[in-house]
């Protein structure tokens, strides 16, 4: 799994029990990283959904790590 939020993404992950899920640290244009065969899953923040949608990714059911808003 690549992502910029390792400490989060490996708390979660650590209580859903997938201890054995490898996490990249990643900067950049993380939905690209399927594609090329960097990594099978990515973790990022997404608002509207555009970006998945044109790089054919698609959320994980029960796959929010964390609700945020900026205040």
């Amino acid at each position: 799994m690549a992502t910029k939020y390792v400490n989060v993404v490996g708390r979660f992950l650590a209580d859903a029990g997938a201890n054995t899920v490898r996490i990249i640290s990643a900067d950049g244009a993380l939905e690209s990283a399927p594609t090329v065969g960097y990594a099978d899953f990515i973790a990022d923040i997404t608002s509207t959904g555009t970006t998945l949608r044109e790089n054919r990714l698609r959320p994980l059911e029960d796959g929010t790590i964390l609700n945020s808003q900026a205040i």
